[in-house]
């Protein structure tokens, strides 16, 4: 049940963040043409705005992270300049740099290893949900605030211009994002393939023996 508790909130804290930053996407694109609701608003246009805004902020993200503007995955070679800076501001220690193979070790070893303490795996799944946060809401906010900047060049497209080509722009991201999923769905699948592949003796051979090469 503790499980499955810790579950819950690791992806409510990530569906948050989607539908929070997509909201506020939203709700500035609405203000720029004076069209929020109000008192005689049906509820299930409110509905239909959660469930619309998480798709707004998981296509803002993932579009940001398909440019290299920001980085989802953790597992990559050596930090950036910003990324050291900002480590060794906070932490006041420079950041040891870390090959992607080295960092799927650590990770497998957390998740496998009965000596990893339950607080490292809490404390890198805390980690893991605010960079989730982070890098949800910021492009979003990001994109509401020049909407409101434009807010009167938006006046003269007209609101239904506007909407037709919101609409049209979001379609095709989610269209190129959904191909990239099905990428790294199969890139997975088959990266966790070799890593138990590689840690399974062959056969004819004893656990920790060496192959003798010819």
């Amino acid at each position: 049940m503790g499980e499955l508790v810790k579950v819950f909130q690791k992806f409510l804290m990530r569906d948050l963040s989607y539908i929070t930053g997509g909201g506020a996407v939203i709700l500035s694109f609405l203000y720029a043409f004076d069209r929020l609701p109000g008192e005689n608003t049906p509820t299930f246009w409110y509905v239909f705005g959660v469930a619309f805004a998480y798709v707004v902020g998981y296509a803002i993200q993932d579009t940001f992270g398909l440019c290299g503007i920001i980085r989802m995955k953790a597992g990559h070679d050596n930090p950036n300049r910003l990324a050291r800076l900002l480590y060794k501001l906070y932490n006041r220690e420079t950041p040891k740099l870390r090959l992607k193979a080295a960092y799927y070790r650590d990770k497998l070893w957390l998740y496998t290893s009965t000596s990893a303490p339950q607080r490292f795996r809490d404390d890198f799944e805390r980690t893991e949900g605010l960079k989730q946060v982070a890098f949800t809401v910021s492009p979003c906010l990001f994109i509401s605030a020049i909407i409101l900047l434009t807010r009167h060049c938006w006046a003269i497209v007209g609101f239904d211009c506007a909407v037709t080509g919101a609409l049209l722009v979001i379609s095709v991201l989610l269209f190129l994002l959904g191909w990239l999923k099905v990428t790294q769905q199969a890139e997975y699948v088959l990266h966790y393939r070799r890593v138990s592949r590689s840690r399974t003796p062959r056969r004819g051979t004893k656990k920790g023996s060496k192959v003798r090469r010819t």
